[in-house]
């Protein structure tokens, strides 16, 4: 828009004409000049406010139907835990069974093979033990010989 014809009073809403008229203002008085560039003004911010309110409702809308996509997820996924949860209900002393019947084989050969493995070992156990008493026993008689050979030597 040219300043001429920001300066027209027909350019202007009725409101501001009626202002115009009735107060008899001329285009080249400062008020008049004052009043126009308001309007201006306020026009730019109107036409940006409109953008910014169309991409503000744009990004809401593509959020809202997100949203409305996941509470429908989480509605579906609802129902299939409430039929899951019934049909277990149903069926725990099944399950038992079943389990109990499938896990005591094993189980048993487990234990089994843990008995079989501390048998094993126990004998380890005593060798090991075996061998340390005889390692105490040998560095009790180095440490006497060590010690009579240090007082022979020292004792003349």
């Amino acid at each position: 828009m040219k300043p001429e014809q920001i300066l027209d009073p027909e350019n202007m809403p009725e409101e501001l004409q009626w202002v115009s008229e009735h107060y008899k203002l001329q285009p080249n008085d400062p008020v008049f000049l004052l009043i126009a560039w308001h309007w201006k003004t306020v026009q730019g911010s109107e036409s940006k406010l409109t953008a910014v309110s169309m991409e503000l409702q744009a990004a809401l809308s593509a959020r809202a139907k997100i949203l409305i996509e996941a509470a429908d997820s989480i509605a579906k996924v609802g129902g299939q835990l409430t039929k899951v949860q019934a049909a277990l209900e149903v069926k725990p002393v099944a399950l038992a069974k079943q389990l109990e019947v499938e896990l005591s084989a094993p189980v048993t050969a487990a234990v089994a093979t843990v008995a079989a493995a501390e048998r094993a070992l126990a004998r380890s156990v005593q060798l090991v033990e075996q061998a340390q008493r005889r390692q105490a026993a040998a560095a009790f008689v180095i440490g006497v010989i060590f010690g009579g050979s240090l007082l022979a030597w020292l004792l003349p």
